[in-house]
């Protein structure tokens, strides 16, 4: 059995380790990546739980990242990759774009 507790813990372990999100232009990250493939932008992000899921979101406004083919994001801790995968966005110079990312906590 586990406790509502350990859940918790290990989310509050997981939120506290994240340093920083980051997007790129180039492949699907992988195990172990220290940076995305043709990483663009790499940012603090804002970090929050919701109940067993650990959320991590990077605001991109209007100024950055434009018509650029946006095709990968990852979470990082301060040395290597967390979690990632890919994504496939463009925007534009009228808009901005939130990147989130969740890890779900839970009981198997």
């Amino acid at each position: 059995m586990i406790s509502n507790k350990l859940i918790t813990d290990i989310a509050d372990f997981i939120s506290n380790s994240i340093a920083a999100v980051a997007i790129g232009t180039g492949n699907e990250p992988a195990l172990n990546d220290t940076t995305l493939d043709q990483e663009v932008l790499r940012k603090a992000g804002t970090i929050y739980i919701d109940d067993d899921i650990v959320v991590a979101e990077m605001y991109i406004d209007e100024t950055e990242l434009n018509d650029i083919n946006l095709t990968n994001t990852g979470i990082f801790d301060s040395m290597q990759l967390i979690a990632g995968g890919a994504i496939d966005e463009i925007k534009t110079n009228t808009e901005s774009l939130t990147i989130s990312l969740e890890i779900t906590v839970e009981r198997n």
